[in-house]
């Protein structure tokens, strides 16, 4: 689901340097299969891909946690 993004940088001849360190790390989990479809159909909607709607549920998850629910 996750993507792994790099950092690149560019020096000014043009030429691209070796990637940095990862942005985002590559994670798999297990989910049932109705959910797997609503991520997947809440995405098109969204026009966005799946892994964001999957990071933005973890990211209210956390908010909530911390905040003692």
């Amino acid at each position: 689901m996750t993507t792994l993004q790099t950092e690149v940088h560019k020096s000014t001849s043009g030429e691209v340097d070796k990637p940095t360190t990862p942005l985002v790390r590559k994670y798999t989990t297990h989910l049932p299969p109705e959910m797997v479809k609503w991520i997947k159909r809440e995405a098109v909607e969204r026009d966005v891909k799946d892994y964001q709607i999957v990071e933005e549920a973890i990211r209210e998850l956390q908010f909530k946690v911390a905040l003692g629910r």
